[in-house]
Protein backbone atom coordinates (compact mmCIF):
# COMPACT_ATOMS: atom_id res chain seq x y z
CA UNK A 1 0.00 0.00 0.00
CA UNK A 2 1.00 3.69 -0.35
CA UNK A 3 1.15 5.85 1.72
CA UNK A 4 3.07 8.66 0.74
CA UNK A 5 1.85 9.46 -2.82
CA UNK A 6 -0.26 12.54 -3.06
CA UNK A 7 -1.26 11.66 -6.38
CA UNK A 8 -3.75 9.12 -4.49
CA UNK A 9 -6.27 10.61 -2.62
CA UNK A 10 -7.18 6.95 -0.83
CA UNK A 11 -4.33 5.58 1.48
CA UNK A 12 -4.26 1.99 3.42
CA UNK A 13 -5.48 2.84 6.57
CA UNK A 14 -5.54 0.00 9.49
CA UNK A 15 -8.69 -2.35 9.68
CA UNK A 16 -8.48 -3.37 13.18
CA UNK A 17 -10.87 -4.79 15.86
CA UNK A 18 -13.63 -4.42 13.36
CA UNK A 19 -13.27 -0.58 12.29
CA UNK A 20 -11.21 1.57 9.69
CA UNK A 21 -8.58 3.20 11.17
CA UNK A 22 -6.93 7.11 9.36
CA UNK A 23 -3.07 6.86 8.83
CA UNK A 24 -2.97 10.18 11.34
CA UNK A 25 -0.46 9.28 13.86
CA UNK A 26 -2.08 7.73 16.88
CA UNK A 27 -4.71 6.07 14.55
CA UNK A 28 -8.20 7.50 14.73
CA UNK A 29 -11.45 5.70 14.12
CA UNK A 30 -12.52 6.80 10.36
CA UNK A 31 -15.36 8.24 9.53
CA UNK A 32 -18.51 6.27 7.51
CA UNK A 33 -19.78 8.90 4.97
CA UNK A 34 -22.04 8.73 2.08
CA UNK A 35 -21.84 10.62 -1.26
CA UNK A 36 -24.32 12.98 -1.78
CA UNK A 37 -23.12 15.35 -4.66
CA UNK A 38 -25.29 14.55 -7.87
CA UNK A 39 -23.28 12.06 -10.28
CA UNK A 40 -22.39 8.01 -10.37
CA UNK A 41 -20.84 7.89 -7.24
CA UNK A 42 -23.94 9.56 -5.44
CA UNK A 43 -25.37 7.15 -2.95
CA UNK A 44 -22.07 5.10 -2.17
CA UNK A 45 -20.46 4.82 0.74
CA UNK A 46 -16.75 5.03 2.06
CA UNK A 47 -14.32 5.46 5.13
CA UNK A 48 -12.30 8.64 5.33
CA UNK A 49 -10.25 10.60 8.15
CA UNK A 50 -13.19 11.99 10.18
CA UNK A 51 -10.90 15.25 11.15
CA UNK A 52 -9.30 15.57 7.57
CA UNK A 53 -5.73 15.62 8.82
CA UNK A 54 -4.61 12.83 6.99
CA UNK A 55 -6.18 11.45 2.83
CA UNK A 56 -7.31 8.57 4.37
CA UNK A 57 -10.09 7.15 1.51
CA UNK A 58 -11.59 4.06 1.01
CA UNK A 59 -14.58 3.09 -0.80
CA UNK A 60 -16.93 0.76 1.38
CA UNK A 61 -17.37 -2.11 -1.40
CA UNK A 62 -12.86 -2.08 -1.47
CA UNK A 63 -13.19 -2.24 2.18
CA UNK A 64 -15.03 -4.87 2.58
CA UNK A 65 -12.94 -6.72 -0.24
CA UNK A 66 -10.20 -5.68 1.94
CA UNK A 67 -11.38 -7.16 5.07
CA UNK A 68 -12.50 -10.28 3.53
CA UNK A 69 -9.04 -10.62 2.08
CA UNK A 70 -7.09 -9.89 5.75
CA UNK A 71 -9.35 -12.09 7.17
CA UNK A 72 -8.96 -15.19 4.98
CA UNK A 73 -5.34 -14.48 5.02
CA UNK A 74 -5.13 -14.31 8.65
CA UNK A 75 -6.95 -17.80 9.19
CA UNK A 76 -4.70 -19.31 6.47
CA UNK A 77 -1.92 -18.06 8.75
CA UNK A 78 -2.87 -19.62 11.67
CA UNK A 79 -3.55 -22.76 9.77
CA UNK A 80 0.10 -22.59 8.69
CA UNK A 81 1.25 -21.98 12.31
CA UNK A 82 -0.80 -24.71 13.72
CA UNK A 83 0.16 -27.28 11.63
CA UNK A 84 3.76 -26.53 11.82
CA UNK A 85 4.10 -26.43 15.27
CA UNK A 86 6.28 -29.35 16.89
CA UNK A 87 5.35 -31.48 20.22
CA UNK A 88 7.92 -29.63 22.17
CA UNK A 89 6.31 -26.36 21.42
CA UNK A 90 8.79 -25.26 19.09
CA UNK A 91 7.53 -22.81 15.95
CA UNK A 92 9.74 -23.40 12.33
CA UNK A 93 11.49 -20.39 11.50
CA UNK A 94 9.50 -20.10 7.83
CA UNK A 95 6.16 -20.20 9.73
CA UNK A 96 7.40 -17.74 12.21
CA UNK A 97 8.38 -15.43 9.24
CA UNK A 98 4.96 -15.43 7.69
CA UNK A 99 3.25 -15.02 10.94
CA UNK A 100 5.01 -11.46 11.62
CA UNK A 101 3.80 -11.15 8.64
CA UNK A 102 0.70 -12.03 9.17
CA UNK A 103 -0.19 -12.36 5.62
CA UNK A 104 0.94 -15.08 2.99
CA UNK A 105 2.81 -14.20 -0.22
CA UNK A 106 -0.03 -15.15 -2.25
CA UNK A 107 -2.78 -13.21 -0.27
CA UNK A 108 -0.38 -10.20 0.25
CA UNK A 109 0.05 -10.09 -3.90
CA UNK A 110 -3.52 -10.06 -4.17
CA UNK A 111 -4.06 -7.44 -1.79
CA UNK A 112 -1.81 -5.58 -3.51
CA UNK A 113 -3.25 -5.87 -6.81
CA UNK A 114 -6.50 -5.13 -5.14
CA UNK A 115 -5.06 -2.08 -3.61
CA UNK A 116 -3.44 -1.06 -7.37
CA UNK A 117 -7.49 -1.60 -8.48
CA UNK A 118 -9.17 0.29 -6.01
CA UNK A 119 -6.55 2.88 -5.99
CA UNK A 120 -7.40 2.81 -10.16
CA UNK A 121 -10.84 3.63 -9.25
CA UNK A 122 -10.77 6.44 -6.48
CA UNK A 123 -8.11 8.15 -8.84
CA UNK A 124 -10.43 8.41 -11.85
CA UNK A 125 -13.61 9.21 -9.68
CA UNK A 126 -11.16 12.03 -8.43
CA UNK A 127 -10.18 13.36 -11.67
CA UNK A 128 -13.73 13.32 -12.75
CA UNK A 129 -14.89 15.34 -9.79
CA UNK A 130 -11.97 17.85 -10.46
CA UNK A 131 -13.07 17.75 -14.46
CA UNK A 132 -16.76 18.57 -13.19
CA UNK A 133 -15.08 21.35 -10.88
CA UNK A 134 -13.43 23.13 -13.24
CA UNK A 135 -16.12 23.12 -15.66
CA UNK A 136 -18.26 25.09 -13.41
CA UNK A 137 -15.86 27.14 -12.77
CA UNK A 138 -15.35 27.82 -16.26
CA UNK A 139 -19.35 27.93 -16.36
CA UNK A 140 -19.46 30.39 -13.37
CA UNK A 141 -16.79 32.51 -14.82
CA UNK A 142 -18.43 32.61 -18.31
CA UNK A 143 -21.65 33.66 -16.52
CA UNK A 144 -20.11 36.13 -14.66
CA UNK A 145 -18.14 37.57 -17.55
CA UNK A 146 -21.21 38.32 -19.39
CA UNK A 147 -23.81 39.64 -16.77
CA UNK A 148 -20.80 42.09 -15.49
CA UNK A 149 -21.73 44.79 -18.72
CA UNK A 150 -25.43 43.91 -18.23
CA UNK A 151 -25.48 44.33 -14.76
CA UNK A 152 -23.68 47.80 -15.01
CA UNK A 153 -26.06 48.95 -17.48
CA UNK A 154 -28.85 48.08 -15.00
CA UNK A 155 -27.61 49.87 -12.41
CA UNK A 156 -26.67 52.78 -14.42
CA UNK A 157 -30.34 53.12 -16.04
CA UNK A 158 -31.38 52.62 -12.46
CA UNK A 159 -29.44 55.66 -11.42
CA UNK A 160 -31.04 57.26 -14.27
CA UNK A 161 -34.52 56.12 -13.47
CA UNK A 162 -33.55 57.74 -10.27
CA UNK A 163 -32.84 61.01 -11.29
CA UNK A 164 -36.02 61.34 -13.44
CA UNK A 165 -38.13 60.15 -10.73
CA UNK A 166 -36.55 63.33 -8.48
CA UNK A 167 -37.43 66.00 -11.27
CA UNK A 168 -40.92 64.21 -11.90
CA UNK A 169 -41.38 64.87 -8.25
CA UNK A 170 -40.23 68.19 -8.53
CA UNK A 171 -42.06 69.42 -11.27
CA UNK A 172 -45.34 67.60 -9.28
CA UNK A 173 -44.24 70.01 -6.18
CA UNK A 174 -44.11 73.45 -8.65
CA UNK A 175 -47.48 72.05 -10.21
CA UNK A 176 -49.23 71.88 -6.93
CA UNK A 177 -47.75 75.51 -5.90
CA UNK A 178 -49.05 76.86 -9.25
CA UNK A 179 -52.58 75.17 -8.80
CA UNK A 180 -52.83 76.78 -5.39
CA UNK A 181 -51.60 80.42 -6.83
CA UNK A 182 -54.54 80.14 -9.55
CA UNK A 183 -57.39 78.53 -6.81
CA UNK A 184 -56.41 82.14 -4.66
CA UNK A 185 -56.27 84.33 -8.16
CA UNK A 186 -59.56 82.40 -8.88
CA UNK A 187 -61.14 83.00 -5.56
CA UNK A 188 -60.57 86.94 -5.13
CA UNK A 189 -61.73 87.07 -9.08
CA UNK A 190 -65.22 85.70 -7.62
CA UNK A 191 -64.95 87.56 -4.62
CA UNK A 192 -64.45 90.39 -6.91
CA UNK A 193 -67.45 89.62 -9.30
CA UNK A 194 -69.44 89.12 -5.88
CA UNK A 195 -68.61 93.30 -4.86
CA UNK A 196 -69.34 94.27 -8.16
CA UNK A 197 -72.60 93.04 -8.40
CA UNK A 198 -74.04 94.53 -5.50
CA UNK A 199 -72.59 97.96 -6.46
CA UNK A 200 -74.72 97.49 -10.02
CA UNK A 201 -77.57 96.50 -7.97
CA UNK A 202 -77.10 99.41 -5.64
CA UNK A 203 -77.24 101.89 -8.32
CA UNK A 204 -80.51 100.52 -9.85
Amino acid sequence: MRTGDRGSIHFAGLYEDGAWKCNCNPRRQAAYREVKKDGRNKGRFFHSCATGKCNFFLWEDDARLRERNDSSALARTRTFNASNVTTTGGVPEQAQKRSSMNMSPVCAASTAGLSVSSEKTVDDDDKKVLREAADIRKEWAHVVTQTEPQLEELEAENTRLLSRREEVSQNIRRLRERIALEEEKLLSLKSRRRDLERLVNSRR
